[in-house]
């Protein structure tokens, strides 16, 4: 299965906001565009549906940004996935007939998306951003 652009670059934000989150600060869409090499526009339609989906906290002016609204060990990563793949097919209407081809595709469909989205179950944003940290504290090492 492959994972949407839209979830992977919800997931690398809001690991950024996360790793803000003891200081107080803020950050705003650019800054995390530049700093993860990501499109600012596409960004910004993200947090705006992250926000609106309750995990982010917009602060308007100057100063302004974006903060959790939770504590990261509190956000599935899987409330994510859902709260981003729910906005995306708002709208989008089911045939009303469906022959038996398409059915047993879609079972087969569902039992693959159920086992790839088992594991989003048990983690949460503060188990990636640990882990994110793990890495640069590795890289930011001198080895002798």
């Amino acid at each position: 299965m492959a994972v949407s652009s839209t979830f992977r670059y919800a997931l690398i934000a809001l690991i950024e906001v996360a790793k803000i989150r003891e200081t107080g600060g803020v950050l705003q869409i650019e800054e995390i565009a530049s700093q993860q090499h990501l499109p600012t526009k596409y960004l910004g339609q993200i947090l705006t549906l992250l926000r609106k989906q309750g995990f982010l906290i917009s602060q308007r002016g100057r100063h302004g940004g974006y903060r959790l609204a939770r504590e990261p060990w509190q956000i599935r990563l899987i409330d994510i996935y859902y709260s981003l793949e729910e906005a995306q097919q708002a709208g989008a209407s089911l045939p009303s007939h469906a022959t038996s081809s398409a059915m047993v595709v879609d079972q087969l469909l569902h039992q693959i998306e159920a086992a790839w989205r088992e594991p989003l179950e048990h983690y949460t944003l503060q188990d990636l951003r640990d882990q994110a940290e793990g890495l640069s504290d590795r890289s930011r090492m001198f080895y002798i």
